[in-house]
């Protein structure tokens, strides 16, 4: 008669990632059960947990730093602005033998909005000027300033902004500077935040 005995592999028995995302975006959070790579907006914040059998310990290894744990269960998280690579090394008591699995997370990132502004004169009214253009974002856009400054006869600078919303509900908008002062603009334009 023979005795065997079996120890238990170290393994990862529950692996979830709670993804956190940017306010912006206006996506709800949610949670990945079991799942390993993965692609997140950039600024998406995920918090991972980990529950493993077996083990005496488990290194997380992230963009090339390592951190060990010595529980079967762990919570860790990161805040994603490029891709990175995640990985785990799980050893135990009865072997010598190290597992080990890692992941790829794919960062999409957040293009700058697309402006494109036209200026054109007014045939009848010296002076007057008229703008037109486009503006767009791959997430929205929560808002659009035409900022202006006025430049007084001594160099004096005072900017001004005006909603483009409010302008759109005007028609028009007559800026208020006297003779001789000069005027200097540009679009400033804001995503969701």
């Amino acid at each position: 008669m023979y005795d065997l005995k079996v120890f238990g592999k170290a393994t990862v028995g529950k692996f979830e990632a709670r993804l956190v995302y940017p306010k912006y975006l206006g996506k709800t959070d949610e949670i990945i059960v079991n799942s390993g790579d993965l692609t997140v907006p950039e600024g998406t914040e995920i918090e991972w947990s980990l529950v493993a059998k077996n083990t005496r310990f488990i290194d997380v290894l992230f963009n090339g730093s390592k951190k060990r744990y010595s529980s079967e269960g762990l919570k860790f998280s990161k805040k994603l602005v490029q891709s990175s690579k995640l990985g785990l090394v799980l050893g135990n008591q009865y072997s010598s033998k190290i597992d080990s699995v890692s992941y790829q997370i794919s960062v999409v990132k957040d293009a700058y909005p697309a402006i494109q502004v036209e200026e054109m004169n007014d045939t009848v009214s010296d002076g007057v000027r008229y703008f037109k253009g486009q503006v767009s974002d791959d997430y929205g856009l929560n808002g659009l300033n035409f900022v202006y400054t006025i430049i007084s006869e001594n160099g004096k600078k005072r900017e001004e902004r005006m909603s483009v919303r409010v302008l759109l509900l005007l028609g028009k908008y007559k800026i208020g500077c006297s003779f001789g002062e000069g005027v200097i603009y540009q679009t400033n334009c804001c995503e969701f935040i």
